[in-house]
């Protein structure tokens, strides 16, 4: 008998991504939902988009309302699509016997630990999008403790001009390009999360809880925008510039006119990941390497 999964968030990259993924494996049956199919705004939207595929066995949450500020300015439309949304979705799943595994986020930390953060850490947000992100947590497991949360951070990948194509843009046409040097964190290939996500989505045993699910390593933006700009040299596009200047967060918080707070450190530990979920990500610099060589070079040298 076939899975049927439902893909909720599929007009995003990660969920347009893991509906192309699952739809290509045999026996499973996928119902992708866009914004359009189901509004996680509106608690009847959910519900009559449930009640309409019927049976399912796996709800793979990739909605979001991802725009930092935006969270900071409409709140309560954030803790509803974010939050009370994803508690509902786990109320239906468990009626029927079916989990939701649920896309979270390093913003519910504050980023005050000098060391990644680990599954058992304790979520303090600063910002009201992490805030919305850790009530959807909340809710997940106060529907059925036996849904799984996981967390990824600094997500990049084909389909959506994320970090590695902006920064890789502005020295293909500055001389001059500074970014970030003292927030770190993890990096999160799509791609990889998508291959990792199949375990748990057809593991005939559900595994519960919070998982953290990021490629291995912790760096900087700094870093991270510079081993990209490395990167596109060696695949060949044409840069005016090879080497990044700093600019501290404080300073581009002001020059952006950033609503919310933005975490300072908030690596995400893998070691569970490895040894639990029998999982091995790729360190983030080979990650990074192979999507601009794959997907990124192909796109920006073809225009």
């Amino acid at each position: 008998m076939n899975k049927r999964i439902v893909i909720t968030g599929a007009g995003g990259m990660l969920g347009s991504l893991c509906a192309d993924w699952f739809t290509g494996l045999p026996g499973c049956d996928v119902f992708a939902l866009s914004r359009k199919e189901m509004d996680l705004s509106k608690d009847s939207s959910i519900r009559r988009a449930l009640n309409d595929i019927g049976d399912f066995d796996v709800i793979l949450n990739a909605a979001a309302m991802t725009d930092v500020d935006g969270c900071e300015e409409n709140s309560k439309l954030a803790d509803q699509i974010n939050g009370y949304a994803v508690g509902l979705m786990g109320s239906i799943a468990a009626d029927q016997g079916a989990q939701v595994i649920h896309i979270s986020t390093d913003y519910v930390f504050d980023g005050e630990k000098e060391e990644p953060y680990v599954e058992s850490d304790e979520p303090n947000p600063i910002s009201a999008y992490g805030e919305s992100k850790h009530i959807g947590e909340e809710e997940l497991f106060s529907s059925f403790p036996d849904h799984l949360a996981v967390r990824v951070s600094w997500l990049y990948g084909p389909g959506k001009a994320g970090f590695p194509e902006w920064v890789i843009r502005q020295a293909m046409a500055k001389e001059e390009v500074n970014v970030v040097s003292d927030k770190w964190g993890t990096t999160t290939s799509a791609r990889e999360a998508v291959g990792f996500l199949e375990s748990f989505v057809l593991s005939e045993e559900p595994y519960g809880g919070i998982l953290h699910m990021a490629n291995t390593g912790t760096c900087s933006w700094n870093e991270w925008g510079q081993h990209c700009i490395d990167c596109a040299a060696e695949a060949g596009i044409p840069l005016k510039t090879t080497q990044l200047g700093e600019i501290k967060m404080d300073e581009l918080a002001k020059l952006a006119n950033w609503k919310a707070k933005r975490p300072r450190r908030t690596s995400l530990s893998t070691e569970l990941l490895i040894k639990d979920a029998g999982i091995t990500p790729a360190p983030w610099q080979d990650a990074i390497a192979k999507f601009i060589e794959e997907d990124l070079a192909p796109k920006i040298l073809a225009e």
